[in-house]
């Protein structure tokens, strides 16, 4: 995996190649190089159906093009917390890892472990023009963290209040409920996609990222749970490997911008469950962003120059994506040369 930007692209996945084909190993099928600049999933599925095929020539095997039943690799199973137990259990509100992090602040702070770290300054720095470039400042005394100049801050995003109620409201779900996530194979559990347990408001805003375009694979699994047939063939052909899939996939989603709450409003008949849909959505993940201030002048101050970015689809919509600064605490971990921000 890795950047065809990169002048080492890929170097040691080819290295490996060279060494086996140095020691006497065939080739049956060629070197798949993932591509996180075409995007990994749309890069591996290419490389992916070419092997398939490949593999069932050589061992003459048929295979449906489409399966009937719905796909058994689930990991996990939502369970509603129970009524009677709601005040007595502890739930998540966004913490990375530890329970109680956020509102019980006790050092060594780290990634797992972020500092609340109070918004001191968020103020606009062009004057005028259609330009916007905020100037914010994190206040990091108290937390015994420290940064060197030309490090680089992690923030952590979160989904916007008015975007989760849209999910909840499409998915037909109580957002205040909590849930837990259990292991389906509870002999071999997995590592859960995100903590639990917490509320689906809280999954929805902190935890999976519903701004992005869905996977294709998140298509092909949403296709079963469409009671329409041709909303489901149509799901099903967005999700595909085949060159038509990818075509339209390009096209209807990736230039088009549209996310997995454009595609539950389009398709009216969908009827995925909000578990399975969220263990299919990406995590949120962390935007980098250059420290701007000295850290010999500013020790206790961390200070960023964040361009605001309003795009719009060829249609002309504007593209809702993620919330990241505004007039309240930031939670600050560092690590070498990294400082991790979250809300």
């Amino acid at each position: 995996m890795g950047n065809s930007m990169y002048t080492y692209y890929n170097a040691c996945g080819k290295l490996i190649d060279r060494i086996l084909r140095k020691h006497g190993a065939k080739r049956f099928y060629r070197l798949g190089l993932g591509d996180e600049l075409s995007g990994m999933e749309y890069t591996f599925l290419d490389w992916q159906t070419g092997l398939v095929n490949q593999l069932m020539d050589y061992f003459s095997l048929n295979v449906a093009e489409r399966p009937n039943q719905l796909p058994s690799s689930r990991l996990y199973r939502s369970v509603p917390v129970e009524r009677h137990f709601w005040k007595k259990t502890k739930y998540f509100s966004g913490e990375p890892r530890f329970i109680g992090s956020y509102s019980n602040q006790v050092p060594p702070f780290t990634a797992d472990n972020p500092f609340l770290a109070p918004v001191q300054v968020n103020r606009e720095l062009h004057k005028s023009g259609t330009r916007s470039c905020r100037h914010i400042e994190l206040d990091l005394r108290g937390s015994g963290l420290r940064y060197e100049t030309g490090d680089h801050v992690a923030v952590l995003p979160w989904n916007s209040e008015a975007l989760v109620n849209r999910i909840g409201m499409l998915l037909n779900i109580d957002l205040d409920h909590p849930i837990s996530l259990l292991a389906v194979d509870s002999l071999n559990p997995c590592q859960q996609p995100f903590p639990s347990p917490c509320t689906y408001r809280t999954a929805f805003t902190h935890y999976v990222d519903i701004t992005g375009p869905p996977r294709m694979n998140t298509l092909r699994v949403a296709s079963h749970y469409a009671k329409d047939t041709k909303e489901s063939d149509r799901l099903y052909l967005l999700g595909s490997s085949s060159p038509t899939g990818k075509e339209i996939y390009s096209q209807w989603i990736l230039e088009q911008r549209r996310s997995i709450i454009d595609i539950l409003e389009e398709f009216t008949s969908l009827a995925i469950p909000a578990d399975v849909l969220l263990e299919r959505l990406p995590r949120l993940k962390p935007r980098l962003y250059s420290i701007s201030s000295s850290a010999q002048v500013y020790p206790d101050t961390v200070h960023l120059a964040c361009a605001v970015v309003r795009e719009y689809t060829p249609a002309g919509n504007p593209v809702l994506g993620f919330s990241l600064f505004n007039d309240r605490s930031m939670t600050v971990t560092t690590s070498p040369h990294q400082i991790a921000i979250t809300h």
